[in-house]
């Protein structure tokens, strides 16, 4: 609630918060201004020939939340250093590695999503709208892109187990480039956002391994490949 009000301060396209905290029937929730229209992901699924024409569509909404500047939220750094903390699979060495990686990367007071995808866009007769900001919280850009470029790669991941759907790729791969034009992105800058944020992927999404059941050991793999000074597959 707190970050989508900090979204909308900023006049960033995110549905209005109608009321605070409300409860109805012991469970609580949050009353929001509805936005009407398909998910950009549903969208795409039914005009794959626009692949392209979404994907710049996600990064100039994505570069137009990174260059709002907020105080009053979470700060992203603990965020991550809270669920690297608490991930499975991570060995107290690589736990402090990560970590250690977490300490050195320089933060900020950009707005970040923290989980910006087709699914979390709607696409309104206005426009795109960014939704759920559960996650939302003020740091580094360059984090809330890394977290987006993990997404990319399970995305894929998972779709390769099935029909191929050339489009995502192509929407993916539009995705990555068009955002390291806009925007500075120094390589090993965005490595070392990529090894953290995989790493708090670990504790932060358990459904994952429901979709994907090989993402925890994919995530894994790239991080101890990565602290190493390795390769990847992701990294192509």
């Amino acid at each position: 609630m707190a970050a989508t009000r900090a979204a909308s301060a900023t006049g960033l396209p995110v549905p209005a918060v109608i009321d605070g905290l409300i409860e109805v029937q012991d469970r609580r929730g949050i009353v929001f201004e509805r936005v009407n229209g398909p998910t950009m992901a549903r969208y795409l699924e039914d005009r794959p020939d626009l692949a392209i024409e979404c994907a710049s569509q996600m990064v100039d909404l994505h570069v137009e939340i990174h260059q709002r500047e907020v105080s009053d939220i979470l700060e992203l750094g603990k965020l991550l250093a809270w669920a690297i903390g608490r991930a499975d699979g991570l060995t107290p060495g690589i736990r402090n590695a990560v970590l250690g990686v977490l300490d050195r990367l320089p933060g900020g007071t950009a707005l970040c999503h923290g989980d910006f995808h087709p699914h979390n866009i709607i696409m309104a007769a206005q426009g795109p709208v960014a939704i759920d900001w559960s996650v939302g919280a003020r740091g580094n850009p360059l984090a809330d892109f890394a977290r987006t470029w993990l997404i990319s790669r399970l995305w894929l991941s998972n779709l390769s187990s099935g029909k191929p759907k050339q489009y995502w790729s192509t929407f993916w791969q539009t995705y990555l480039r068009r955002y390291r034009e806009l925007r500075s992105c120094p390589e090993s800058e965005v490595v070392n956002w990529q090894i953290v944020t995989t790493a708090a992927s670990l504790f932060l999404d358990p459904p994952l391994n429901l979709i994907l059941p090989a993402a925890t050991d994919r995530r894994l793999d790239f991080v101890h490949a990565m602290l190493r000074g390795g390769t990847h597959r992701w990294k192509t």
